[in-house]
């Protein structure tokens, strides 16, 4: 997951220029840049997912001015947030860069899943795999 936040927020940054970007997962911060992990959980605190539901752009929010929901479908609940604060002089992406934004949070939203379904099917491989290590320890003769 790491791996895919992280080149996600490369490509973000290199295409954009934005001051800090930050990806918000199941309400756990998962990614960050330009950015203290303090500072966005402060920020957090008087986000209101509901009261951007409608809106991609919030002018006078200083610190993520851009909030692109992470989902796949019109219709789907998202499982996310890709947030976006503003260029080094201060200005807002445009209204194009604001629509690739929200054209590409499906396809993230996708990879996030997968990745997600991978690592907890990983996490149950070793679990599976441990538990017959130690099970093969316990029997007689090795």
């Amino acid at each position: 997951m790491d791996e895919l936040l992280d080149e996600t927020l490369t490509r973000i940054e290199a295409g954009t220029r934005a001051t800090r970007m930050a990806v918000i997962v199941d309400g756990k911060l998962m990614a960050i840049r330009g950015i203290t992990a303090d500072a966005i959980e402060q920020w957090l605190i008087g986000f209101d997912p509901e009261s951007c539901r409608d809106e991609l752009c919030a002018v006078g929010d200083q610190r993520f001015p851009i909030r692109v929901p992470l989902k796949t479908g019109s219709d789907e609940r998202e499982i996310g947030w890709l947030l976006v604060g503003p260029r080094p002089d201060g200005s807002l992406l445009s209204k194009d860069e604001q629509k690739a934004l929200v054209e590409v949070a499906g396809p993230i939203t996708t990879a996030i899943r997968i990745v997600t379904r991978r690592e907890r099917h990983e996490h149950s491989l070793v679990q599976r795999i441990e538990a017959i290590e130690r099970r093969l320890s316990l029997t007689p003769g090795n």
